[in-house]
């Protein structure tokens, strides 16, 4: 599973809602070889939040699909240095968590989501997530590899 931080990205995209940050997304996956098709993975996000909103908290989305376009479970946070608007219940978020996850994933790459969604559960971890800087929300996501 891949593990990836993106903290303030500077590549001159402004992100200011939900269609420009999953357009941005898209692009990032793509460059990383997460997906193995660029075009349709916004239109998968925005789907997704149609069915339901992925709000985690205040200040954190989590926006995420499952599907045979995704090459590599992978987990990529996102800090923006200006909110993105559009979270329904939150005017904005600052703090992403995209999940990707191929049509046939393997346990043992599901497992380290997993145990970061039980540690996200406990209410001071995740207030340390969604306000604390890179190093904490590294260890935070990397937590299963120090085991």
């Amino acid at each position: 599973m891949k593990c990836l931080i993106e903290w303030e990205p500077a590549s001159g995209a402004v992100i200011k809602d939900k269609p420009s940050l999953f357009a941005w997304f898209a692009d990032f996956a793509w460059k990383h070889g997460l997906i193995s098709e660029r075009e349709s993975v916004a239109g998968m996000l925005e789907s997704r939040e149609y069915e339901g909103d992925t709000l985690l908290a205040a200040n954190l989305a989590n926006p995420h699909i499952q599907g045979a376009i995704v090459t590599d479970t992978a987990m990529v946070f996102l800090k923006l240095a200006n909110p993105c608007a559009g979270w329904g219940s939150m005017p904005h978020v600052s703090r992403v968590l995209f999940t990707l996850i191929p049509k046939s994933a393997v346990a043992r790459d599901i497992a380290p989501l997993k145990n970061l969604y039980y540690r996200l559960a406990d209410e001071s971890v995740m207030r340390r997530f969604c306000t604390e800087g890179r190093r904490e929300v590294e260890s935070i996501l990397r937590a299963d590899e120090a085991t």
